[in-house]
């Protein structure tokens, strides 16, 4: 078998840096993957290595400047954030088992059968078994108002 030429070399780095994308997202590996397997026919027409290396470093440029920009709106779009279990919580109903008194940082809601750390969100003491909703969830700690009905 003959040895590998340029052109061969050009082709096997184009095909690994565009599996390497998979990767490594954001789509820079591919646009140096597109440059090498567009200067593999350079390569094989047998131009100089100079004249390989412009371009490999003018058509991975154009490609990072001009596809990379309408590959990441097109396929990178953020979409809206997914709620996780705890961020559902907001609008949920529950009942406090420990009186809320922001002024002296205490109180505790069940809400789902879980146990949160709960503040309230005008600042009044919200007294141990009225039932409350949860208007927003910041890490460990619920904000919660009383319904208009409590037990």
């Amino acid at each position: 078998m003959n040895e590998l030429l340029d052109w061969h070399w050009w082709l096997i780095a184009g095909f690994a840096l565009l599996i390497l994308e998979i990767f490594v997202p954001g789509f820079v590996l591919a646009c140096l993957g597109i440059g090498a397997l567009i200067t593999s026919p350079f390569a094989l027409l047998g131009a100089s290595l100079t004249v390989q290396l412009m371009a490999f470093s003018v058509s991975s440029i154009v490609c990072f400047f001009a596809l990379r920009p309408f590959v990441l709106r097109t396929f990178y779009k953020k979409g809206e954030e997914v709620k996780t279990n705890a961020d559902s919580l907001v609008g949920k109903e529950g009942r406090v088992v420990e009186t809320i008194n922001n002024a002296i940082d205490t109180g505790r809601a069940i809400v789902f059968g879980d146990d949160w750390r709960a503040e309230s969100e005008t600042g009044d003491v919200i007294e141990a078994g009225q039932h409350v909703v949860v208007v927003k969830r910041d890490s460990n700690l619920i904000t919660v108002k009383p319904l208009k009905s409590s037990n």
